[in-house]
């Protein structure tokens, strides 16, 4: 009811322009959708999206909302990073495959464990430890191991998610700006409106 009357009220595209309005509609379509074809097999799994309704309890705190404004518009470029991220360690794994597969087969001997292998080093999980010590016994090259991963945590670590943290604090302030803004011309406007209505008064 609420929906519809939103909707209503705000027909269409400008109803449709607000991010808030679009997430209501998508968890009331599969709500309602659920209910209507409980006939099909695991429909009944769109039920918990009304789990998510919770969410719209984030529009009555200003800092909250403001918080999802930014990371809903942080999406583009942090896949993009991550993208980046993604090259990155393919390229790695490739080196790797190719370098240490038969040495290490556990960890290196396909692209797809090499993958894992290198997330593993990405989130620092006994990288050192485990995945490189293995490869550093009875090993003439073992400077060049140890460079080899050493640059891979510096280039990700330190490097790729620091941009991706940087995009993040770019959005959530151009969010704060950009807020202020419209928050400053709603100010004038009814500033305006007012001057304007006073003039109309007093002649």
């Amino acid at each position: 009811l609420e929906l519809a009357l939103n909707l209503f009220g705000h027909w269409f595209w400008v109803f449709f322009r607000d991010g808030w309005n679009v997430f209501d509609f998508v968890v009331v379509f599969l709500a309602v959708a659920s209910v209507v074809f409980e006939q099909i097999p695991a429909i009944n799994v769109l039920r918990l999206v009304r789990v998510f309704k919770m969410v719209r309890l984030f529009r009555m705190l200003k800092s909250l909302r403001t918080l999802i404004d930014a990371l809903s518009a942080s999406v583009i470029p942090v896949l993009n990073a991550f993208c980046i991220l993604c090259l990155v360690t393919s390229i790695y794994a490739v080196l790797a495959t190719n370098l240490f597969g038969s040495k290490n087969p556990d960890f290196f001997g396909t692209f797809g464990r090499s993958m894992f292998t290198f997330f593993q080093v990405a989130t620092g999980d006994a990288w050192a430890s485990i995945v490189t010590r293995s490869l550093l016994i009875d090993d003439k090259h073992e400077g060049w191991v140890m460079l080899f991963f050493v640059s891979y945590v510096l280039l990700v670590g330190l490097v790729l998610v620091n941009i991706v943290v940087a995009v993040l604090l770019d959005e959530f302030i151009t969010t704060v700006e950009r807020e202020k803004s419209e928050k400053a011309a709603k100010l004038r406007q009814i500033e305006q409106e007012r001057t304007l209505s006073t003039a109309r008064a007093e002649g």
